[in-house]
């Protein structure tokens, strides 16, 4: 089975702190939604307006991956607000945590969505089926440094695409130049939408590059990037279950794309971080789902 959430945090009335509405996000939502019902997924949860509160995301994204067996695919889907904020994580079990000294945050009705939150709950995925996570809002991307943070989401079969760099505007209107009007839409997410339309039997990688050279063709000043716990379910078929365990990529493959910056951004720097990354025990779940 696959099975998504999706939010669209689109009404100025859920954020505080004076971020503005975004239709954009609702828009998208519903056109992500639209795809995957005719492709056969099942929503786990479809969020919106009132209802794109840090509650129902969370038990969205517990639902969706406690749930899960090795042949099911689970999909999460965020549009909105989101902004960096001081690190607040000073749990030994998050060591290294932030090489930048910040966490990132999806903005919700009620308290923000820490990144450390979403992978926490990646843990309760004990059947390790694959996982597609996409983040299209300000300042969430996914590179430190020169070096691919994989332990944003962490278990080990996931893979997250996100629009931005960490201090990058996402983009939630676009200008239809043969129509000389606005279009309300989450920029990045469309464009994503459409490239995976027309090339559903393209692996993540090329399907990242391919919208990646569409945003950057467009002329938007957005710098999406990737993070990925193995090179398996990157060279997979996109939305692919189960994961075929002979398609990884080779030391040559990894040569070749590390050598093209603007190929699959750095994410295979990602495989050696990700081997070092803690295990999180079961109790620092039960704390978030105690919160939930």
């Amino acid at each position: 089975m696959k099975k998504y959430v999706i939010v669209g945090a689109n009404q100025s009335s859920i954020y505080s702190d004076g971020f503005t509405a975004l239709p954009g996000a609702k828009a998208t939502a519903l056109a992500w939604k639209i795809f995957l019902d005719k492709q056969g997924f099942e929503e786990v949860a479809f969020l919106t307006d009132e209802d794109a509160t840090r509650t129902k995301v969370l038990c969205g994204l517990t639902n969706l991956f406690s749930d899960l067996k090795s042949n099911d695919f689970a999909l999460f889907i965020y549009m909105g607000h989101g902004r960096q904020i001081e690190n607040k994580n000073n749990s030994p079990l998050f060591p290294d945590d932030e090489g930048d000294g910040k966490d990132e945050e999806l903005i919700c009705k009620g308290d923000p969505i820490l990144d450390d939150e979403i992978r926490l709950l990646l843990n309760l995925n004990k059947k390790k089926a694959p996982v597609f996570i996409i983040i299209d809002a300000c300042d969430n991307g996914l590179i430190e440094g020169e070096s691919l943070s994989a332990n944003k989401f962490v278990n080990d079969n996931e893979v997250a695409f996100s629009s931005t760099a960490k201090t990058d505007k996402a983009y939630m209107e676009s200008f239809d130049e043969e129509k000389q009007q606005k279009k309300q839409e989450a920029v990045y997410s469309t464009f994503l939408l459409d490239v995976v339309k027309a090339n559903l039997g393209k692996n993540y990688n090329e399907i990242f590059d391919l919208a990646r050279e569409k945003i950057e063709k467009d002329g938007y000043p957005q710098n999406p990037q990737m993070a990925f716990t193995n090179g398996t379910i990157l060279k997979n078929p996109i939305f692919s279950s189960p994961l075929k365990m002979d398609l990884s990529f080779s030391r040559k493959d990894i040569e070749l794309l590390l050598a093209d910056p603007n190929k699959g951004i750095g994410g295979l720097m990602s495989e050696t971080q990700a081997e070092r990354i803690v295990k999180f025990i079961r109790k620092d779940i039960f704390k978030i789902n105690k919160r939930i």
